[in-house]
């Protein structure tokens, strides 16, 4: 295994970074900070299929270090971005931009998790309040599919505006993997 992983981490906390550009992230015109739920999400599931793969090849040391350093990251997603019904989309506190919008596929790293066999990566009672959340908000905002993000209030995130452009449609549009995911959802909880 090649153990030379280096994850753009700021705060020693084993969470990736975005650091207000687009490259550690899906939505590239959309710039986010600090933590972000969604691809630290990815990044717990990745960690615990390495660990599985790592205890495959019979490498113990290198799987108990991925399952310590998977419960490290589980543990502060939990602290940094966890909001009582569904994940902060980011939240960096050494600058304090946080961001409370609502991103449709913030399970994403769950969703992984459980297609590669190695479980959910997020609390259960979480998983089902963010679903409930999502789909109270996200997928009413739109006729074809849920919205990609929408505010607790139900609007728009007028942030997303902050873009290389000046503007950003990844908001407002509807993800067909997203509206996908969001309907196996309830088949996996």
């Amino acid at each position: 295994f090649d153990r030379q992983w280096r994850p753009i981490e700021t705060e020693a906390d084993g969470l990736l970074d975005c650091g207000g550009h687009n490259s550690e992230q899906f939505y590239d015109e959309w710039f986010w900070y600090g933590p972000a739920i969604q691809p630290n999400g990815l990044w717990l599931a990745t960690i615990k299929i390495v660990e599985r793969m790592a205890g495959a090849m019979g490498d113990v040391a290198y799987a108990d270090e991925c399952r310590r350093r998977s419960e490290r990251v589980a543990e502060a997603i939990e602290k940094k971005l966890w909001k009582g019904s569904y994940y902060l989309l980011y939240n960096d506190s050494r600058t304090g931009k946080k961001s409370d919008t609502i991103l449709a596929n913030q399970l994403t790293g769950e969703f992984i998790g459980r297609l590669h066999g190695i479980g959910g990566v997020f609390p259960p009672d979480n998983v089902k309040k963010t679903l409930s959340t999502v789909a109270r908000l996200a997928l009413p905002a739109s006729e074809v599919g849920a919205l990609s993000s929408i505010r607790p209030d139900g609007t728009v995130d007028p942030d997303a505006a902050n873009t290389w452009q000046g503007k950003s449609t990844c908001p407002i549009r509807v993800f067909f993997g997203e509206t996908t995911r969001k309907g196996a959802y309830p088949h996996m909880a």
